[in-house]
């Protein structure tokens, strides 16, 4: 059984501790990752395609927009599960599937919420400058976890994020850039294989079948990378959380 650090480690034993927890964990989130794929990947099948040198005609395009709605909010109730297994499994607490599917519908809206608020931080950043964005990017990125695991409010989980980040923020980058540039390059891959398959098909009836390859390949890719992404995460969070302890107690003795 896997168990977390008890002290700060270095960004490599950091990474192992993610897969060894996405390992540990796997068996317990695999099927509500597959499930969660499957209903990322479904707006693939039913995105709407204009005829040639035509625009969309008018509300067209309402049934995917519902279609799209729908599995954002589904997708959210999965993540939140998942993320509840997946630490849970590492302090050995038994977490029934009923439960953590209600907790994730509990947090969707807490989760939501943040969303909006990350999403407008990051923008607004952005907007004055890049380099805001991205720092607020990578210091605020932990709220959606700390809602779920800790039970933090949404304001209160975006200060907390911010605060665990700040003066860890390149070791985080550095631990969200790897999972992160493995999968952009698998689905990189993934593209540039369907691309030239679509041109090298023989007939429309081959091409057409692309979508579903592409769709099955995706599904595929979320089922594990997904689990493995945020049992990493987890695993920073956590050693975000001894560095900031141990620094809090430095300060307080040396006050003292």
């Amino acid at each position: 059984m896997f168990q977390y650090a008890n002290q700060p480690q270095s960004i490599s034993r950091v990474l192992d501790n993610g897969i060894r927890l996405c390992l540990s964990s796997f068996k317990s989130v695999v099927g509500i990752a597959f499930v969660s794929a499957v209903i990322s990947n479904l707006p693939n099948l039913f995105t709407p395609t204009p005829q040639a040198g035509q625009a969309f005609a008018p509300g067209e395009l309402q049934p995917f927009l519902g279609v799209m709605l729908v599995t954002m909010l589904m997708s959210f109730v999965f993540y939140n599960a998942i993320i509840l297994r997946i630490d849970a499994s590492a302090s050995d607490r038994d977490i029934s599937l009923g439960t953590s599917l209600l907790t994730g519908l509990k947090k969707l809206l807490p989760v939501l919420a943040g969303v909006i608020l990350y999403m407008l931080a990051v923008m607004l950043g952005s907007i004055l400058l890049l380099i805001p964005g991205i720092i607020l990017m990578i210091s605020l990125f932990f709220y959606s976890m700390l809602i779920v695991v800790d039970n933090r409010g949404i304001i209160d989980s975006l200060k907390t994020s911010h605060h665990l980040v700040w003066g860890n923020w390149w070791r985080t980058m550095t631990v969200f850039m790897v999972p992160a540039a493995l999968m952009m390059v698998i689905y990189i891959a993934l593209g540039f294989v369907t691309g030239v398959a679509t041109s090298m098909a023989g007939s429309v009836e081959q091409s057409a079948g692309m979508p579903v390859t592409v769709t099955l390949l995706s599904i595929a890719v979320g089922t594990i990378g997904g689990p493995l992404f945020y049992a990493i995460m987890l695993a920073q969070l956590h050693d975000l959380k001894l560095r900031k302890q141990g620094l809090d107690l430095e300060q307080r003795l040396a006050a003292g």
